[in-house]
């Protein structure tokens, strides 16, 4: 499996005028975390297309292994490892999709 993308830390809450005693503070805390915010996306953003390359990487060589063990197992066997390789790809594919 590839190596976890970088994460993205949440933004404190948004300053609010339904609370006027903290929008001061508040505003404050949410500007100034946005430029470690912006840093964090770029991160993510660059490690994307190498955790992509690693998903496809992955994705032949479990097709080759199916296509190799293909000349040794019964159709059954070889239907279930399929199925497992898809399952692990999908997954991948999730855990890639969540990241975005």
């Amino acid at each position: 499996m590839p190596s976890p993308l970088p994460t993205i830390s949440p933004l404190p809450p948004a300053p609010s005028i339904t609370s006027p005693a903290t929008f001061e503070d508040d505003a404050e805390a949410f500007a100034g975390a946005l430029p470690g915010m912006v840093e964090e996306i770029n991160a993510v953003t660059a490690a994307i297309p190498g955790a992509a390359q690693a998903v496809a990487a992955e994705a032949a060589e479990q097709v080759a292994q199916i296509f190799d063990i293909s000349n040794y197992y019964s159709r059954a066997q070889v239907d279930a490892l399929l199925a497992e390789a898809q399952a692990q790809i999908a997954a991948q594919s999730f855990f890639l999709a969540s990241t975005r």
